[in-house]
């Protein structure tokens, strides 16, 4: 027997079973890669979401050496909010790859990182409960498989990346619980989640507040050094976005956080949350609060984890959650912390029917089963349904993921006004990631994400708050700039600016029918008004 009560087999079965798991994983996210893939004239495509396209072009734009800018020769706006992600990308695009494929080596890039995220999971699991596998199985298994966390991060969004880190992070706080140094690595992991995004500075300054006072309280050294590391970096990546952008915040704040009222946005954040727990299950998303009962003895390390949750929660409600949530799951802010959640949840269904006193064993020919395992199994695949039953379809690969049916459409529509239009001519969109990145053209961003005037407006208060999407100045961004393409408007026009369009512009067809506005004085368009196909 070991030091932890579990022989050498039973380890080396752990193992065995963690390698199968990581290598079904893996399989996994190498076919939902590849069903957010499409063919257009016999070459094979990769797309991300349309949000990280839009971080796709910041980063072809200064791989190709205009900068950190989403049009090049313009001034520039932070019209991303993942600085470390964005330079990732960057890197990328230095490599003799196509455009068609980029978004996979993003993709990848995150599977890989994910997988990293297991293999510390599973040592936090371990660690937290004196060596049990099983534990540490079910806490890998119920994280591998959670699609909203591999949604969002195989589409290449910086989820996969900040949930690693945020793993990482606590792994060296428990390691460290009762050491007499601070980890070092832990100053450099807290550098990269907030350098990834600024606002992840209110997650680990929390983590690390509670961490430094549990550590003060047994006689260590309070962790110094990762505060400093964390206030040094949030003001050095504001000095550096103030002389480049101009701005101590990202645009995306201005879009998001001004212009409607704090109680509107948080009684939006309220509802979305309400609902994503409703649909996970109040018994599943409270069952991790049983390890107060179930470990006392361990319940600052409990509430440090559970605290991980909490924070990101709370910032998910204050921001007025994201703009996808009828999609269901978690969304972006909260699949951070989803792998910390299914590590306490697997901890609690593994110790809870021992804890609950049931003695279930068949003795017969020798043998002596332990059926308690059988019970957790249940409680996992119930939890596991709860989880998984708003992206059933998704989840087994039968529908391609969010926004990905569009994308064959937008890298057509790019094609296509890049054969019609010469390099000077503007287009305005509302999408503003995958059409811009394969057109080559200066865009117009009507909703004002990569646009200061827009991002700095009042937002539109008829019908529901959606973050990012309530602001648009149509006076601004069509009749003073006057584009040469308008692909799509979002939200109805005015009485004034209709009459304006039917002055200004004529209707014209894409060969997939959708129409789009052509300017009639535009001298940069090459082609006529026509009928739908």
């Amino acid at each position: 027997m070991t030091r932890t009560g579990f022989t050498i087999k039973q380890f080396r079965m752990g193992q065995i079973a963690f390698l199968l798991l990581c290598l079904a994983f893996i399989e996994y996210g190498s076919l939902f890669i590849m069903n957010t893939s499409f063919l257009i004239d016999g070459t094979r495509f990769y797309s991300l979401f349309d949000d990280a396209m839009v971080s796709m072009r910041y980063a072809k734009n200064l791989a190709a050496g205009y900068g950190l800018v989403w049009n090049p020769g313009h001034p520039a706006v932070e019209g991303y909010s993942n600085f470390l992600w964005t330079l990732l990308m960057s890197a990328f695009h230095i490599l003799p790859v196509s455009t068609a494929k980029i978004s996979a080596l993003v993709q990848s890039a995150s599977l890989l990182l994910l997988l990293v995220n297991l293999v510390f999971l599973r040592r936090i699991a371990l660690r937290l409960t004196d060596g049990s596998e099983w534990t540490a199985f079910t806490s890998v298994f119920l994280t591998a498989f959670y699609f909203p966390l591999n949604n969002w991060a195989l589409q290449g969004m910086e989820v996969g990346l900040l949930a690693t880190l945020t793993t990482l992070s606590l792994w060296e706080m428990i390691r460290g619980w009762d050491g007499e140094r601070t980890p070092w690595q832990l100053s450099v992991y807290v550098a990269l989640a907030i350098l990834t995004r600024t606002e992840t500075a209110l997650l680990f300054g929390a983590l690390l507040l509670f961490w430094g006072w549990n550590r003060r309280g047994r006689g260590r050294p309070f962790p110094w050094l990762p505060l400093i590391v964390l206030s040094g970096t949030v003001i050095g990546h504001s000095l550096f976005r103030l002389a480049y952008y101009g701005d101590i915040l990202p645009n995306t704040f201005y879009l998001k956080m001004t212009g409607v009222e704090l109680s509107v946005r948080v009684w939006r954040g309220l509802q979305v949350f309400w609902d994503f727990a409703l649909e996970v299950s109040l018994l599943v998303f409270l069952t991790p609060l049983l390890l107060l009962w179930i470990h006392p003895e361990k319940r600052r390390l409990v509430a440090l984890l559970t605290g991980a949750v909490v924070v990101q929660s709370a910032y998910s409600i204050w921001v007025g959650g994201d703009a996808w949530e009828s999609y269901g799951g978690a969304n972006r802010y909260i699949a951070q912390v989803m792998p910390v959640f299914m590590t306490l949840l697997a901890w609690t269904l593994v110790r809870l029917p021992e804890k609950a006193g049931f003695e279930m064993r068949i003795v017969r020919h020798g043998l002596n089963l332990d059926l308690r395992r059988g019970v957790t199994l249940v409680l996992l695949g119930f939890c596991f349904v709860r989880l998984t039953s708003p992206h059933w379809y998704d989840f087994m690969l039968r529908t391609p993921p969010l926004e990905v049916p569009r994308n064959p459409d937008m890298v057509r529509q790019a094609s296509y006004l890049e054969l019609h239009s010469d390099s000077t001519a503007t287009v305005a969109v509302v999408l503003a990631g995958t059409l811009p990145y394969f057109c080559g053209r200066t865009c117009i961003d009507l909703l004002g994400k990569n646009d200061r005037v827009v991002a700095r407006g009042e937002g539109h208060q008829s019908g529901e708050f959606v973050p990012g999407h309530n602001k648009w100045d149509y006076d601004y961004s069509i009749l003073h700039l006057s584009p040469d393409v308008i692909v799509r408007l979002w939200g109805p026009p005015t009485p004034a600016l209709e009459t304006a369009l039917r002055e200004r512009y004529a209707t014209a067809y894409f060969p997939d029918g959708q129409s789009f506005l052509v300017s009639r004085s535009s001298r940069h368009v090459f082609l006529e008004p026509a009928h739908p196909h």
